[in-house]
């Protein structure tokens, strides 16, 4: 039982959480990504009041080992795997349809 509930509160996290993109722009950038990992400002809504928080996975912990762990699990190192790998781009898709514009070869010549 429960599992419409479940499911609908795990659609609206992953809604909630910032894009793939967005993220691995801040990573591309070290000044940015050291300002995101270090200078956390103090927020009491937010576990461990905002101090330790997962850049890659765009989380907050309550405590420092349990960021430790987090990072040493395998929903993480998925995270990171997806950063990786290259984006999948437009033109990819428009290629992989077929309608792109592949290389056709050599043409019939008019004679």
């Amino acid at each position: 039982m429960g599992g419409v509930k479940k499911n609908r509160a795990k659609r609206q996290k992953i809604k909630a959480s910032r894009m793939i993109d967005a993220i691995k722009a801040d990573l591309d950038d070290p000044k940015r990504a050291k300002e995101l990992r270090d200078n956390q400002p103090v927020d009491v809504d937010l576990p461990g009041l905002g101090q330790f928080y997962c850049l890659e996975c765009d989380k907050h912990f309550i405590s420092g080992p349990a960021l430790e762990k987090h990072k040493s699990g395998k929903p993480h190192k998925n995270r990171l795997r997806r950063f990786r790998d290259e984006p999948y781009t437009i033109e990819e898709s428009v290629m992989a349809s077929g309608q792109g514009s592949a290389d056709r070869g050599i043409g019939k010549r008019a004679s």
